[in-house]
């Protein structure tokens, strides 16, 4: 029977909601839930997180303009040094603090009927888009991201998640969780069917659907 993963930011699935065009001050921001779920984040700040040249280059990332744009930045004081990949690359968590502005909208635009999140969101460096997930999400299992170079997955995922196994087209490589983070060397265009979670003693947690290419 798969278990239910007992985190301490199911608060967080509430503040995926927004309130109308106006917006709220009631925003929840989500810095606390991201450093609530993710132990990496809790532990001192080395100096192979804050590596001088590696945060220039994530600061120029070109995906990640349109959320600078929105005042959106990298939160450098959770920057954090995931894990080695077994293609021997850093994987690096990235917070970003939400943004300061929202499109402008009178009720009907799609902007308006989902806005961005107004909180704390959390990327992996290297990937090869500018995908972003708030507490909510990585608890939820979408936090899934591809290296630019083909057949290198990522996933981020709560504490209590100690082994992920990657259900491919036809085997299953389980990897042991390093910093929150499960990397997998895949084949250009083998498929990821989903994602098992393990916690202590080998108890399955979750089966997260995948469906992507690798």
């Amino acid at each position: 029977m798969v278990a239910r993963i007992n985190v301490c930011v199911a608060i967080a699935f509430v503040a995926l909601g927004v309130a109308g065009c106006g917006g709220s001050s009631k925003d929840v921001r989500g810095r606390k839930q991201l450093i609530q779920l993710l132990a990496v984040l809790r532990r001192p700040q080395t100096k192979a997180d804050r590596n001088p040249a590696m945060l220039r280059t994530i600061e120029r990332q070109p995906q990640w303009s349109p959320y600078v744009a929105n005042g959106s930045r990298p939160d450098l004081a959770l920057v954090r040094l995931g894990t080695i990949g077994p293609w021997g690359a850093r994987i690096l968590l990235v917070p970003f603090t939400p943004p300061t502005s929202v499109p402008h909208c009178t009720g009907t635009e799609r902007a308006c009927a989902r806005p961005p999140p107004r909180e704390e969101t959390l990327a992996v460096f290297p990937s090869s888009g500018a995908r972003k997930w708030t507490a909510a999400q990585i608890a939820a299992g979408v936090a899934f991201t591809q290296t630019p170079s083909d057949g290198r997955w990522i996933i981020v995922v709560p504490d209590a998640v100690t082994r992920v196994a990657f259900v491919l087209s036809d085997r299953r490589p389980t990897v042991v969780v390093r910093g929150n983070v499960a990397a997998v060397q895949g084949h250009a265009g083998e498929r990821i069917d989903a994602a098992l979670w393990y916690g202590a003693h080998g108890r399955l947690l979750r089966r997260i659907r995948a469906g992507f290419n690798l």
